[in-house]
């Protein structure tokens, strides 16, 4: 049981195909490999590729697009259709470091490799839990009777989103001030 919690998602992936759990075909693969095909061959039409140039395509096949255009500044947020992999455990999860942009599509970066991660999961085999059980599972959760106050201990993911800006921090603060070896090491420490 400890070495199963100790596996990173793709190693759980890896030892499920292994096993066969997950070995039926898939309704959704079909239409991610028509999806990726159509990407690619607007990427391969023009010099940049934006969401809004696939957001017919998108939509056609159940995403929802919510938030204003790239245009004027704020971001967009796509989401995954409800028969289609869970985006948080096929990409998100392990490819995106703000909060915010682990369970929705915000890039077209993001948008290839959820489809390509897609189509790795469904040639291995792997069995996935999709975007629909997330939303139901994730009602449960906030539907629970538990009484038990939730953990105030961080998660890995936030140390280490902790640890990164404090390394921008320092990076910055070395850069612009020029500050003296001394100074930088008290600074670490405090920071």
């Amino acid at each position: 049981d400890a070495a199963l919690e100790a596996m990173t998602g793709a190693q759980l992936r890896k030892l499920m195909a292994r096993q066969g759990v997950g070995a039926a075909p898939v309704a959704w693969a079909a239409d991610v490999r028509s999806l990726l095909r159509e990407v690619r061959a607007l990427e391969d039409g023009a010099e940049r590729v934006s969401l809004e140039d696939v957001r017919p395509a998108i939509a056609a096949r159940g995403f929802t697009w919510t938030g204003s255009l790239p245009l004027n500044g704020t971001r967009c947020v796509i989401s995954v259709p409800p028969a289609w992999p869970c985006y948080l455990d096929a990409w998100g999860a392990d490819n995106s470091h703000a909060r915010g942009c682990k369970k929705y599509i915000r890039s077209m970066a993001s948008l290839v490799g959820y489809l390509e991660k897609c189509l790795e999961l469904a040639r291995d085999g792997v069995s996935v839990r999709l975007e629909g059980d997330t939303a139901a599972s994730d009602d449960e959760a906030n539907a629970s009777d538990d009484a038990t106050p939730p953990s105030v201990a961080p998660s890995q993911a936030d140390e280490a989103e902790i640890e990164q800006a404090r390394a921008k921090l320092l990076g910055f603060l070395e850069k612009t001030c020029g500050a003296p070896r001394e100074v930088m090491t008290r600074a670490s420490r405090d920071v």
